[in-house]
């Protein structure tokens, strides 16, 4: 009844008295979201919206009541929301709208390092909060962020509280990360770095720290705060304290990002994070190793939220960790049937590559990821999606020692490999074989004939069977010492056995140009053999059809039937009796005969 009327275009009641009500309400206590505040929220849109462009003392003094008015609510915020789309609305004026971002600035700084909660209200969330304040800190003129120093004494004053309890840290955390946001974003490092300096030889009775080792204390001190309220709760982890820590890491990322700017914070928190215990010289905040408890603490987390996990790793590879005795540590496998485990595994894995790529010189860490086989089960999943993992096969591809450790890994661990889901593994192993270094064909040549070659899938054989082909005309190019090199003593030999033993099961059209081009390789290296390459076919029309046990046998013989029609089939069949028919079209021959059809 006192904000607005639809039905009279009489005033209902004047600004002045509106105010005034306002104000006899809040003296009386009652909820100032719910009375006061829904009360001007009409008179906001009115005074700053409706009629912004009326140029009338009246109104503008209106206008500074009802802004004075809405910053004593400050706390609230649904107050919050309207100084937003206050601020927004005169964004076109420049002194009134530089003038209104200092004195909500100023206000808003002072709350932020009080003890008093910013929103009361149940209705409202900390995060519908925090949102609020965000964006009411991107409408606000960058004038009313500078200079610094009041930021810089906020932050500190904010990181040095001792009396944070499982209460009030996430209201702490988000008031951090508000401050924060607006030193990276709108300051430079001298000017923060100068400011911390000055407040912390003016101010007795604090940390003697420097702005890095804050950042990650607070970091530290956060998470351990997590992990514990998790297991008081059973497992019940704060979802609006996991949001804060997040996007307190994404701050850290941001700064870790821009590293030509943030240069001295960064070597500073690379330092203490990531010191050398046989350095005597590095200073140590603890007598305890920052990154130890703080991987320890996010691995403890992941179990109930991964993506915590996966931004540390992240930092690290920001930071460019090159311990390989750590990566092996966070990339371990103790469940390998969890789905967490696997999401984990499968993100961690991808900064993991973007540091190999990065790093090729550091053999270990290509080593280490390429000879354990559910590391390459991971690698092989991700193979179509991820750009690090795709980069990571272009490494291996480019280097002859990698491209050799590579499908020695696949042929070594195959049972593995395609244990689980064989035709789609099988797949993107072998596309991401094509690219293989060429003076590596005669290991690869071996692996595609014996395993690729013998899988019962026609799109896998077809594409198997390309990439040797395409591979054995590359090999033709080279000269005969080159070919030796590559394929004698053991690697041809073997080729040679392997086609010989499998080619009367696998007689169709497509291993003619195959066969032939072993012929040619074979007559280029002037190599002598006693195995013959000649394709062996079946006379279909010679077959005895009247010997009912031949004519099933010969079919349950018969891998890849591509060269047989379904008519001849027909007529083999039609002289068997339907005695015997009947187990043989239920038997699973008969099922995997279909498949292949």
């Amino acid at each position: 009844m006192l904000s607005h009327d639809t039905l009279h275009s009489k005033q209902v009641i004047k600004v002045q008295d509106l105010i005034k009500h306002c104000d006899s309400l809040l003296a009386s206590g009652h909820e100032p979201e719910t009375h006061a505040l829904s009360a001007l929220e009409p008179v906001v849109y009115d005074l700053f919206l409706v009629r912004l462009k009326t140029d009338n003392k009246e109104l503008e003094a209106q206008r500074m009541v009802i802004v004075q008015t809405l910053l004593k609510l400050v706390r609230y915020n649904k107050a919050l929301q309207l100084l937003t789309v206050i601020v927004d609305s005169v964004r076109n004026e420049g002194d009134k709208w530089k003038r209104l971002s200092r004195q909500i600035v100023d206000v808003l700084l002072v709350h932020l390092q009080s003890h008093v909660a910013i929103g009361s209200s149940k209705n409202q969330t900390l995060l519908d909060l925090y949102s609020t304040q965000l964006t009411l800190f991107d409408v606000v003129s960058s004038v009313a962020l500078r200079p610094i120093d009041p930021f810089v004494v906020a932050f500190r004053a904010l990181a040095n509280r001792n009396d944070i309890n499982h209460h009030t840290i996430n209201r702490w955390l988000m008031n951090i990360n508000i401050i924060l946001r607006c030193l990276v974003q709108n300051s430079t490092e001298d000017a923060i770095l100068t400011r911390w300096n000055d407040a912390l030889s003016s101010v007795n009775g604090t940390r003697n720290e420097t702005f890095s080792a804050a950042l990650l204390r607070i970091l530290h001190d956060v998470v351990l705060r997590l992990l514990t309220n998790t297991r008081q709760l059973r497992g019940q982890i704060d979802m609006t304290l996991v949001f804060l820590t997040s996007d307190y890491l994404y701050l850290l990322m941001h700064i870790m990002e821009n590293a030509k700017q943030f240069r001295t914070i960064i070597y500073d928190f690379r330092q203490l994070l990531i010191h050398d215990e046989t350095d005597e010289t590095v200073h140590r905040l603890d007598t305890f190793s920052y990154l130890t408890i703080l991987s320890e603490y996010f691995k403890l987390l992941s179990s109930f939220y991964i993506p915590l996990l996966l931004q540390w790793t992240h930092i690290l590879n920001m930071l460019d960790y090159i311990q390989e005795a750590w990566w092996s540590s966070m990339l371990s496998i103790l469940i390998p049937s969890s789905l967490i485990t696997h999401l984990s595994i499968s993100g961690q894995l991808q900064s993991y590559c973007d540091l190999i790529c990065r790093h090729e010189l550091y053999v270990e860490h290509l080593t280490s990821i390429i000879t354990h086989y559910q590391l390459l089960f991971f690698l092989f999943e991700q193979s179509d999606t991820c750009t690090y993992v795709h980069n990571l096969f272009g490494l291996i591809h480019r280097t002859s020692v990698a491209s050799h450790l590579f499908v020695e890994s696949i042929y070594t661990n195959w049972d593995n490999l395609l244990k689980r889901n064989k035709l789609l593994l099988s797949l993107k192993i072998l596309r991401t074989l094509e690219g293989i270094h060429l003076d590596e064909s005669g290991l690869l040549l071996v692996l595609l004939i014996e395993q690729f070659l013998q899988l019962p899938y026609i799109s896998i054989l077809r594409l198997a069977e390309l990439i040797v082909c395409r591979r054995i005309e590359m090999m033709l190019t080279l000269d005969e010492q080159t070919l030796n090199k590559q394929l004698l003593p053991k690697y041809l030999p073997l080729i040679l056995q392997i086609l010989s033993t499998t080619k009367i099961n696998n007689d169709n059209k497509s291993n003619e140009h195959l066969c032939a081009l072993i012929q040619r390789l074979i007559s280029k290296m002037n190599y002598i053999t006693t195995i013959s390459m000649d394709i062996i076919k079946q006379d279909f029309n010679n077959l005895n059809c009247h010997d009912e046990d031949f004519i099933l046998n010969w079919i349950k013989k018969v891998n890849c039937p591509m060269d047989i029609t379904p008519k001849i089939y027909a007529q083999m069949l039609k002289n068997v009796t339907y005695k015997k028919l009947l187990p043989f079209m239920m038997s699973p021959v008969c099922f995997r005969f279909n498949l292949l059809r």
